[in-house]
């Protein structure tokens, strides 16, 4: 287990350094790979492949998303604390059960929703505070954090189920 910890801690860093930056913001593959972490290991040891990944950013080493580093550098880095939440949300919702079901399928994506809305929650507390001092609206911050994200998030949250299928069975 701590080797494949490892790797998915690499994982997650080289889906950060696939970004197209579109603005202020970027379309990354690392939610994806946050959300395999997550549905592959398990909360225990996936949330301990995120919080390397976020302690090797926070040390200096460029992992983020452009080869960036340093944890309050940006203002979307609360997304990265975000990854936490997606973690262990799709961690718990894939040891929710065991069996293959479409039910249990339903729940495990929905599990990984709600991660990522607390992801976005991070992301989008983190850029207000960011900005506190100039006349940054929610609705605007909203607009640029999660809105032109859904669609693509939404497509990595169904491939990512698919995958974590895959993969629970080579990582038994």
């Amino acid at each position: 287990m701590l080797c494949y910890t490892a790797l998915f801690t690499a994982v997650i860093a080289v889906c950060g350094f696939i970004c197209v930056p579109v603005g202020e913001m970027k379309y990354t593959l690392q939610l994806l790979a946050v959300l395999v972490c997550g549905g592959v290991l398990g909360i225990k040891y996936g949330s301990i492949a995120v919080v390397a990944y976020l302690l090797l950013g926070a040390v200096g080493v460029p992992v983020f998303s452009g080869f960036s580093a340093g944890l309050f550098a940006s203002p979307t880095n609360g997304f990265l604390i975000g990854f936490l939440a997606a973690v262990i949300f799709t961690g718990f919702g894939y040891g929710f059960s065991c069996r293959n079901s479409l039910f249990n399928h339903a729940v495990r994506i929905g599990f990984m929703i709600v991660g990522t809305a607390v992801c976005y929650a991070f992301g989008l507390a983190w850029f207000l505070l960011y900005f506190s001092g100039s006349h940054i609206t929610l609705a605007y911050a909203f607009g640029v954090c999660v809105l032109p994200y859904l669609l693509f998030d939404g497509v990595k949250i169904a491939l990512a189920g698919v995958l974590i299928e895959k993969l629970r069975t080579i990582v038994k």
